[in-house]
């Protein structure tokens, strides 16, 4: 059984009710690999009995985590966690779905290499950077959003950057994860200059330093309820008059 099955299987979906799976092809998956699963229309939603899945759904997200996504997350992601929940690996994603910040969770796998979870099929738009500068509308509804999600954690101001600063923020770990893998004599050629590992990851320390120095200084936003990672393309805008 592969993972996508046993995400089907855990949300209690009967396997007669998916149509088809098709890898979705998506810029901002990072080295993640997604799938879609189509519904068949479901002849049971009079009977009451649809399992865990929503029953009108008619289409799901899978999502499976590479190696290298996976290393950071059980770093970092845990950070704020009861330590005797049964899964934190997934604690944030829950949570901004409980309070409609992001998309409903049906399944999740929290495995060392290969986590995943199955998710709502969210038919928004992507946002971009040229619909932010565009849109001054778009950026009061992203910095509400953001507001609500930094302001999720149940623990006081205090204990809330404690835990944050006690661990790493995502963005650099993912940084460091991909750099523990990459070929030392890595190379490549963009428009301006040619870039090497050395130069990566002098840049990376350089950047890391310099959020440092306005951290220290109260200019930075420290919080466990975020994953450092805020860009438009991790954001979803969803049609006027939708939830």
């Amino acid at each position: 059984m592969n993972i996508v099955q046993q995400l089907i299987q855990q949300a209690r979906i009967p396997v007669a009710r998916v149509q088809d799976i098709q890898k979705v092809t998506a810029k901002s998956a990072f080295c993640n690999s997604l799938y879609r699963l189509t519904m068949k229309p479901n002849e049971m939603d009079n009977e009451g009995d649809s399992g865990r899945g929503d029953s009108t759904s008619s289409s799901y997200i899978a999502k499976v985590f590479s190696p290298i996504a996976a290393s950071r997350m059980h770093l970092v992601e845990t950070r704020g966690a009861d330590p005797s929940h049964d899964s934190p690996l997934f604690r944030m994603d829950k949570l901004a779905a409980s309070h409609g910040l992001g998309p409903k969770i049906y399944a999740t796998i929290e495995a060392a290499r290969e986590p995943a979870l199955l998710m709502e099929d969210c038919r928004g738009e992507t946002l971009s950077d040229e619909l932010l500068q565009q849109d001054t509308k778009v950026v009061k509804i992203t910095a509400r959003a953001l507001a609500r999600l930094h302001g999720l954690d149940q623990q006081s101001s205090s204990e809330n950057q404690q835990v944050a600063r006690a661990t790493p923020n995502m963005l650099r770990q993912s940084c460091q994860a991909l750099l523990e893998r990459a070929n030392p004599q890595w190379n490549a050629r963009d428009d301006k200059s040619v870039w090497t590992y050395r130069a990566v990851h002098e840049s990376i320390l350089y950047h890391q330093a310099k959020l440092r120095r306005l951290e220290q200084r109260g200019k930075l936003l420290v919080t466990t309820s975020g994953h450092g990672d805020c860009k438009p393309s991790n954001l979803l805008l969803y049609p006027e008059g939708d939830e």
